[in-house]
């Protein structure tokens, strides 16, 4: 004669079941932890080796006119317009510049397209997402002192303009983007050494916007209520993790 489970087998079952899905939910949680503090550990490597870029030749990477004629040394990174809505001149020298005192993987200028992996580093974190450096300039830090800034956040790979409210996004959900700012800042989307940025309405050119929006974030807090995948970017000031930050 067939007989069902009793109460205590089904009990049994749904115990082991349980553990499955806890042991699961805590591997995701211990790779998310991971790939969090291994983009921390790339951001405090590229800081020691600007630094030391910058003491070596007295220029920063890419604004070097020891190493390119149309750099200006003036100490801000920029595209060949003097702004910030282009990877080309100052920002697309940064990388092969900063490689090449650094060994290891080697960046290229970039031709018709861009890639991460390739023209700037990819990170662990995020769709579509690359580490930046150039200037930041008001909307997400204050107009002066004018710094530099590494960001993840989204470029047109085609016409290598800042790729706002595309089908790309900003590169990081917004549970990643606070995480990050919770382990190396004040975890407030728009203020201390980062600054988050978000895709929704955003006019041309790389950070120059209103503070975050509402698909990221609000009146400082991150937006986790969102239903967008990655509308987060970041900016992090420029040597902020080797404790020379202008706004921390």
């Amino acid at each position: 004669m067939n007989r069902g489970f009793t109460l205590v087998e089904l009990s049994i079952v749904l115990v082991i079941i349980g553990l499955l899905i806890g042991g699961i939910l805590v591997g995701q949680s211990l790779i998310e932890s991971s790939k969090i503090n291994s983009f921390i550990k790339q951001i405090q490597q590229y800081d020691i080796a600007t630094r030391n870029f910058k003491m070596k030749y007295k220029y920063l990477p890419g604004d070097s006119p020891v190493h390119h004629s149309i750099a200006n040394g003036d100490g801000v990174i920029l595209d060949t317009l003097n702004t910030l809505n282009n990877y080309n001149g100052e920002i697309d020298f940064f990388w092969p510049d900063l490689s090449k005192e650094m060994g290891g993987k080697q960046y290229i200028s970039a031709t018709s397209t861009l890639k991460a992996g390739v023209n700037f580093p990819a990170t662990s974190i995020g769709d579509n997402s690359g580490i930046f450096a150039s200037a930041v300039f008001a909307g997400v830090f204050p107009t002066t002192p004018k710094i530099n800034g590494w960001a993840v956040a989204a470029w047109n790979a085609s016409t290598r303009n800042y790729a706002a409210n595309t089908d790309v996004h900003e590169s990081l959900p917004v549970t990643v983007a606070m995480a990050i700012d919770n382990k190396i800042d004040d975890a407030v989307a728009n203020t201390g050494s980062l600054r988050a940025i978000g895709n929704n309405a955003v006019p041309t050119g790389m950070y120059q916007q209103e503070p975050p929006r509402t698909a990221c974030a609000t009146a400082g807090a991150y937006n986790i209520a969102t239903t967008e995948a990655t509308p987060c970017g970041i900016v992090i000031e420029m040597f902020a993790q080797i404790g020379q930050s202008v706004y921390k």
